[in-house]
């Protein structure tokens, strides 16, 4: 460290030492702390004419962000008035904030060393970055349309820049935190009125009997909600659980109503099974006419029964249907008896009939799936059922089969294809890894060329210092960057070979 160099503290404590945050050297640049081996990164400058700068850039000088005159910080001038006095350094080596009416500035910071410009400009650039940090937020703030995630980050800042250890302007920069809390607390306002508009029309709702057009309306409120971002701690929980009460109140008389629907549904389920019992004891009644004219009026009786539940319907009108359907055959079978048993040997068939169709839909489906492996596995079985199933009538029977074994025939042709596809989508992978990693060989090699380069310039250099002056200093920099330098190169012709390995593996497995 410099003799030279002007080093910054936090304020002293009662009892320890502020911590040092910072050094302006001789240059009168401003820098963090040193490290154990670099100097601290530059954080900007004092110039000639007393003017706080950003670190310089590739072309143009730092950006100008305060001044210093005399022993005092300052806003820089404008057009018509001087520029605000930020703070001072006093004759004990404290860095205070300007004095009020009645105190002095409150000590932000102490300086060990004589430049009093490096030390009040270290404490204008922190003010700085807490204004980069305020604009940054801002315009996060400003771009999106929901801004109340941001309100943690804003109070936050509202908490700790006042008590900051910084020149500038605290006021413009306090006022500027509140105007845009203000901001995104208004956003809250306007969701929680959104919010409350949702919570007055699900109480609206909640007495509705239209079941399923009022429980449509509430899951639109829900995806509503949904859309609308927080309405702020003090009111989201408690409108969310409005909601739900109404929601739920709404829900509950449904499933009351429901219940109600299902005991009657019940009920006509014992009803709808006597006209089973008493329709299948008919088809054993040697009166065919008698009992045809009973199950007609058991069919009316039927129909003036209201529904039962869904998972019994069809199962229970299919019983009620072939009872029916026995006594009407029954007092047909002495009539066309021959006819019958054509009958039922067609009904067979075009039983068969539409159980193939269902096996050609479910084959022309498995024909356009995506998973050809699983479909050629499931397109089997379906072939064994088709086997299993009996004759169809002879007028279907070349139609059918045609159908059927052209679907296969495409499920067969899309698992051939998918295999040759993967196959050279496998490749095309493999090869483009292999060139990555043929580039990735070359620019590691460059780049122990280039760090093997570099440590025969800097063993040139170290032969040629004489002795004396700060030969000794450069010597034993030079050497520590050698020694570092070899062991990246070490490292990186580990990777090297691991590369070529690599390299090796995938040629074996394209090639062979």
């Amino acid at each position: 460290m410099d003799k030279n160099d002007t080093n910054i503290y936090e304020p002293d404590g009662v009892i320890f030492r502020g911590e040092k945050v910072g050094q302006g050297d001789w240059k009168r640049k401003i820098r963090k702390p040193d490290g154990i081996i670099s100097r601290g990164e530059q954080i900007g400058s004092v110039d000639d004419k007393g003017g706080i700068r950003r670190p310089d850039g590739f072309v143009f000088k730092g950006e100008k962000v305060g001044q210093i005159k005399g022993d005092k910080a300052h806003d820089l001038d404008g057009m018509i008035f001087k520029g605000e006095e930020w703070g001072y350094v006093d004759k004990n080596g404290n860095i205070r904030q300007k004095d009020g009416i009645i105190f002095k500035g409150r000590v932000i910071g102490k300086m060990r060393g004589k430049d009093k410009a490096a030390a009040l400009g270290f404490f204008v650039l922190k003010f700085k970055e807490m204004e980069d940090r305020f604009k940054g937020l801002k315009d996060a703030v400003d771009r999106t349309n929901n801004k109340t995630p941001y309100i943690g980050q804003v109070q936050k800042m509202l908490t700790y820049v006042p008590e900051a250890n910084a020149l500038g302007d605290f006021d413009r920069l306090i006022r500027g935190l509140k105007d845009l809390e203000y901001e995104i607390l208004r956003q809250f306002e306007v969701n929680r009125s959104k919010k409350e508009e949702i919570v007055r029309k699900a109480r609206l709702l909640k007495r509705e009997t239209n079941w399923k057009e009022t429980a449509d309306k509430f899951r639109q409120l829900q995806e509503e909600w949904k859309q609308i971002r927080s309405a702020g701690r003090d009111h989201e929980k408690r409108l969310w659980e409005e909601f739900r009460s109404a929601q739920d109140e709404f829900y509950q008389r449904r499933s009351e109503h429901f219940a109600k629907e299902q005991q009657q549904r019940a009920e006509n389920q014992r009803l709808k099974e006597q006209l089973c019992a008493i329709a299948e004891s008919l088809g054993h009644v040697s009166d065919t006419r008698a009992a045809t004219e009973r199950v007609k009026g058991l069919q009316g009786d039927w129909k003036a029964i209201g529904p039962v539940p869904k998972d019994q319907n069809e199962a229970l009108w299919q019983r009620f249907r072939c009872a029916c359907d026995r006594v009407f055959e029954n007092a047909r079978k002495e009539r066309e008896r021959k006819a019958m048993e054509w009958e039922k040997r067609n009904r067979e068939r075009m039983d068969n009939l539409r159980r193939k169709e269902g096996l050609c839909s479910a084959a022309e489906s498995l024909a356009r799936a995506s998973d050809a492996r699983s479909a050629t596995g499931r397109i089997k079985e379906l072939q064994a059922d088709w086997k299993s199933i009996g004759p169809v009538p002879k007028e279907y029977s070349e139609r059918v089969w045609d159908r059927f074994r052209s679907a296969c025939d495409r499920v067969f042709q899309n698992a051939r294809e998918e295999r040759e596809m993967k196959q050279t989508e496998w490749r095309k992978r493999m090869e483009d890894v292999l060139e990555h990693k043929r580039e990735q060989l070359n620019r590691l090699g460059d780049s122990i060329a280039h760090d093997e380069g570099n440590i025969d310039r800097w063993e040139d250099t170290i032969s040629n210092l004489h002795d004396g002056g700060r030969a000794d200093d450069i010597r034993d920099s030079l050497e520590r960057k050698i020694s570092d330098v070899e062991d990246k190169i070490r490292s990186k012709q580990d990777r090297l070979d691991d590369l070529k390995d690599a390299i090796k593996e995938i040629e074996r497995k394209l090639y062979g």
